[in-house]
């Protein structure tokens, strides 16, 4: 349950974030999640934290910051707080999917259908729970409505199948780096 949570978390801050900042900015600072996995791999997980994840994790740091447009940079008299609360809400996101991708990296000596099967059932449960609570839930009355659920059922179990194997034979870092471009 506590996998679904940090998914339903990551999910409500990344869309909520787009209420406060450009999606160019929100698609910068995701790369924020790699600091967060360097981290809590090297301390949780024992992983080595290489001088390149080092340099990479302080210039993503650096251009997060720079990102929140500091007054001493833009000549403003003070920050704008929209896009602050935008660039917070981003973080909250990038800590969820970094201990997200340790969870699951703990959890490689589980056969990796049944990790699948409680990430998509726990998923399933919390995602239909929200919607009902915030009065989103409906059920499909076109074919359209139908075919575009079970595709995006498809796809979802396919990337977490992806993400399910690659965290089983890989280290967070990499996974994480490269999980961060999509």
């Amino acid at each position: 349950m506590g996998m679904g949570v940090l998914v339903l978390v990551g999910v409500l801050t990344r869309v909520t974030a787009l209420n406060y900042m450009t999606i160019g900015d929100a698609t910068v600072i995701t790369y924020v999640t790699l600091v967060f996995a360097l981290g809590l791999a090297h301390f949780v997980l024992k992983e080595p934290c290489l001088v390149t994840h080092t340099a990479m994790a302080f210039l993503i740091i650096l251009g997060t910051m720079v990102l929140t447009r500091p007054p001493f940079l833009t000549g403003q008299s003070q920050f704008d707080t929209l896009l602050l609360i935008g660039v917070g809400l981003k973080l909250i996101d990038g800590a969820s999917r970094a201990l997200f991708s340790i969870v699951m990296r703990k959890m490689r000596e589980f056969h990796f259908a049944t990790v699948l099967l409680i990430m998509n059932l726990t998923g399933l449960v919390l995602n239909v729970a929200t919607c009902y609570s915030l009065g989103l839930f409906r059920v499909p009355e076109s074919l359209y409505d139908i075919m575009l659920l079970i595709g995006q059922g498809t796809l979802s179990s396919a990337g977490h199948l992806s993400l399910v194997l690659a965290l089983k034979f890989e280290q967070v870092a990499t996974v994480t780096d490269r999980k961060s471009v999509v």
